[in-house]
């Protein structure tokens, strides 16, 4: 067959493009480019300003908790007692004061015959465990004049008493207020009565010493602060007779 049908017919495309001129297809759209950029613009702002806001919305609330914590650290509630309250620090232990100790020791008595003066040395020793200060209170004497002073002993001297011109001539000089005795160490006190004139015999004498009364008082107080008194009297080692006896120039009977 050698005619060939045209795919498309003239007459039949006017016909449809006459049918579809006749559709009413509404109006023209157009497009404005400026407004689509506005809006694309006003859109990204609204997107940016959302996010700044959510931002600064999470830090307030980051800064809230923040401030109620630190509240909660530096303002605790008053309904809470404070840990000082419940559990008060120790109080350092008071120091217990010791009271001092001391014994009167060995003794040496002597005598001056020109000064009319018998003398003697009595060891007041400390026997605590804490250094002791010792001081002369009082002393008092009836029937004839008693003086008293106090000696340190230096350690070389500790074990003996000696009796030179300068511990006879103590008692007349100022001595130290107080002495301060080391524990297991001693001090010296050094009495001395004191006569006008001597009886012609030694029976006279012996009468003249019993009715001497003498008594020195000693405070004593321990480095912790304990305090006590010491009391030594002619009675002891009969000092006031063996020194009048030295005084008035007759060796003591043995």
């Amino acid at each position: 067959m050698n005619d060939i049908t045209p795919l498309h017919d003239d007459s039949l495309d006017e016909g449809l493009r006459s049918a579809l001129l006749q559709i009413d297809r509404g109006p023209a759209l157009t497009v404005d480019v400026d407004e689509v950029l506005r809006r694309g613009a006003r859109h990204r702002r609204l997107v940016t300003l959302e996010r700044v806001a959510a931002v600064a919305a999470v830090a307030l609330v980051v800064v809230g908790v923040g401030s109620f914590a630190v509240g909660r650290t530096t303002s605790p509630d008053a309904s809470i007692a404070p840990a000082s309250s419940v559990s008060p620090s120790a109080k350092p232990s008071a120091v217990v004061a010791v009271a001092p100790q001391a014994v009167v020791g060995s003794s040496g008595t002597n005598g001056d015959v020109k000064l009319k003066r018998g003398l003697t040395g009595m060891e007041i020793a400390n026997i605590g465990r804490e250094p002791m200060t010792v001081s002369i209170q009082e002393a008092t004497a009836s029937g004839a004049t008693i003086k008293a002073v106090l000696k340190a002993v230096p350690p070389s001297q500790q074990d003996r008493i000696i009796f030179d011109d300068a511990l006879i001539g103590a008692v007349d000089r100022p001595g130290p207020s107080s002495v301060t005795v080391p524990a297991g160490t001693h001090l010296l006190l050094v009495m001395a009565v004191d006569i006008t004139t001597c009886p012609s015999t030694r029976a006279a004498v012996n009468a003249m010493a019993d009715s001497v009364s003498s008594t020195v008082t000693l405070s004593l107080r321990s480095a912790s602060g304990g305090t006590s008194t010491l009391r030594v009297t002619e009675s002891e080692a009969h000092w006031v007779r063996i020194g009048l006896v030295y005084a008035c120039g007759y060796a003591p009977q043995t």
